[in-house]
């Protein structure tokens, strides 16, 4: 199970322990105090390090360690969430182009894509 309040699934390492996490699950990911904690550094995360990304870009360049299969389907949850809240050319955004709201789907987005149930 994902870390408590952690909805980017985020390992827990130096980097999330110096934006909030306050220890690790079993599984070895990170675990935040609140949502509000976790969500802002998924939003570091993203914004830090994939700034000239794409949303579908960032499902495949290193986000998302997962099989390419594993990848393809979260990119392709990322970009219906995405289209079915209004953005439906976000795939092709790169992240600092997105305005505040779209940004803030894409961490919705993201959530989703993640499972959501570890917040």
């Amino acid at each position: 199970m994902a870390g408590e309040n952690n909805p980017g699934n985020l390992v827990y390492n130096s980097w999330t322990a110096s934006h909030g996490a306050t220890g690790e699950t079993a599984n070895g990911f990170a675990d935040f105090s609140s949502e509000q904690d976790g969500r802002q550094a998924l939003g570091d995360l993203i914004d830090g390090n994939y700034y000239d990304s794409t949303p579908n870009s960032l499902s495949h360049d290193g986000y998302n360690g997962g099989s390419t299969s594993a990848q393809n389907t979260e990119s392709n949850n990322i970009n219906s969430y995405m289209a079915s809240h209004g953005y439906a050319d976000a795939q092709n955004d790169t992240i600092h182009n997105m305005s505040d709201d779209e940004f803030n789907v894409f961490l919705d987005a993201v959530t989703n894509a993640e499972g959501g149930t570890n917040m």
